[in-house]
């Protein structure tokens, strides 16, 4: 077996987090949802969530914790991380994910969700959406979709799947069919 560590990315209300559950449930990875940084700061502060800095500084914590694991990590264990996040302009780099892969010896797979605008827009209006502090209004997901494009980065690893119009089960198969691949299994 191979170490892996995977990145999936997407807009919000793509699946990034189902996905990264659905994949940690069948294959034993350890899930980093993008979420668990913010909402583990939430409570302790008053600044504006939506800042450009604010997000930089959550994203210091992703920093640390990646620093750790290529530190700490028992060499003799083998290595399944899940990564999500959101990569639009102005988003932090991927690079300390694909560092610390590097670090630890794993393969870095990065997958990307994309679905269509009116997909988004339905999916975003979950009850589980709001409670979690994400995007969960209609009108709001128009508004970034209108004023933010998912990047495209190049790397030898990347699957690029619409979730449009396919089940969680069938996104979860087609994830699993790529990692297998990659990793020779």
């Amino acid at each position: 077996m191979k170490n892996r560590v995977v990145f999936i990315y997407g807009m919000p209300s793509s699946g990034k987090m189902t996905m990264a559950y659905l994949l940690g449930r069948a294959a034993g990875y350890q899930i980093l949802d993008n979420h668990y940084f913010y909402d583990f700061v939430r409570p302790f502060v008053t600044a504006d969530l939506k800042s450009a800095e604010y997000r930089r500084d959550v994203h210091k914590l992703r920093l640390v914790l990646c620093d750790m694991i290529s530190k700490f990590y028992p060499r003799d264990k083998e290595v399944r991380l899940v990564f999500t996040g959101l990569l639009v302009r102005n988003s932090p780099s991927i690079a300390p994910f694909k560092k610390l892969a590097a670090h630890i010896g794993a393969e870095f797979i990065p997958i990307k969700l994309v679905a269509r605008p009116d997909v988004l827009m339905r999916r975003c209006a979950s009850a589980s959406r709001k409670t979690r502090g994400k995007v969960s209004d209609a009108d709001k997901m128009r508004k970034f979709i209108k004023e933010n494009e998912l990047r495209n980065i190049r790397h030898k690893n990347l699957l690029k799947l619409d979730v449009s119009d396919i089940s969680e089960k069938e996104t979860l198969c087609r994830i699993q069919e790529h990692i297998s691949k990659i990793c020779g299994e």
